[in-house]
């Protein structure tokens, strides 16, 4: 992480892992994603590790805060597939894609960790970022309701003219009002 922070030539940064990282490490690679003024690219993907997240909410919200104030990032991926990220974090997520103007691809892969709030949120987002051109989620919605979120994403899709790749995965997935509503929102999008 301290190397991230002091690079000059480092444009792409991804870390791939199975098991939980702690938050000194999240945290670490957070302020060094800040910090960095080269990094175009940064992807986080971990998975369960013994039944217990691989991050925690302290690394989920400076991860959220590094987004925010980075001038230079383009991509930003987070794939968080064993933990159970809390409104807050997803909230803070949120708040970071509506005021960075230089990020244009946003992915999250997050499980079952995005409720209603989060996923309303990010359709709000939507509608208002103009920089984003390309928008990934992937969740299986524990406490969310397919429906309305999808319904909600489909609605920012009809007025949003700058993305270019859209991509909705979500288990389970109501099909038919979330898939009429987003081909009605690609006849609209122009």
């Amino acid at each position: 992480a301290e190397a991230l922070k002091t690079s000059v030539a480092l444009q792409s940064f991804s870390l791939s892992f199975e098991d939980s990282m702690g938050d000194q490490t999240g945290l670490a690679l957070a302020e060094a994603l800040k910090a960095s003024i080269s990094l175009r690219s940064f992807t986080l993907n971990c998975g369960y590790s013994h039944g217990e997240g691989c991050m925690g909410d302290q690394t989920g919200l400076a991860l959220a805060e590094a987004l925010n104030t980075s001038v230079s990032l383009r991509s930003f991926t987070l794939g968080c597939e064993g933990t159970d990220m809390g409104d807050q974090v997803g909230l803070a997520l949120v708040e970071a894609l509506k005021t960075n103007v230089s990020l244009q691809s946003f992915s999250l892969s997050c499980g079952e960790s995005v409720g209603d709030p989060v996923g309303l949120a990010l359709a709000e987002a939507l509608k208002t970022n103009v920089s984003l051109q390309s928008f990934s989620l992937n969740y299986w919605p524990s406490e969310a309701d397919p429906l309305v979120v999808g319904l909600a994403l489909a609605e920012a899709l009809k007025t949003n003219v700058s993305l270019q790749s859209f991509s909705l995965y979500s288990k389970p997935f109501v099909f038919d009002p979330v898939g009429l509503a987003l081909a009605e929102a690609l006849k609209t999008n122009v």
